[in-house]
């Protein structure tokens, strides 16, 4: 008698190892179909943004420009806004009347124009 009980308490066992398993692959496949409706509803709504930014930007170029331009200053300025200096500041400051660039870049640029010219066109 004490096989039989076995036998049955393994097949009992089985069973619910078998559920389980069934189990996890329903709440598997309902994950897997979340994450491909949520893909699906995020590309199509970065296209719908992409479509409306240029349908925009199509209409009136020069104006939606100045708009976006005008709305990232308005941005920059917010997270600039803690108390160390105002936009103004900034915009005056010392840092635009610098040399943008070294003399050595210069003369390599240069150079490159006088290699690139033409026999007859070479520069001085």
């Amino acid at each position: 008698m004490p096989l039989t009980y076995k036998i049955k308490e393994l097949e009992h066992l089985d069973d619910q190892i078998l559920h389980a398993v069934q189990q996890i692959k329903v709440k598997l496949t309902l994950v897997l179909i979340q994450y491909i409706f949520y893909a699906h509803a995020h590309k199509q709504k970065d296209h719908t943004k992409k479509r409306e930014f240029m349908l925009r930007f199509s209409e009136e170029p020069v104006k939606f420009l100045d708009q976006l331009i005008a709305s990232q200053i308005h941005d920059y300025q917010t997270l600039q806004s803690d108390g160390a200096g105002s936009f103004e500041e900034e915009r005056h400051s010392e840092y635009y009347y610098q040399v943008a660039h070294s003399p050595n870049t210069c003369e390599c640029h240069l150079t490159y124009l006088r290699l690139c010219a033409s026999p007859t066109q070479r520069l001085q």
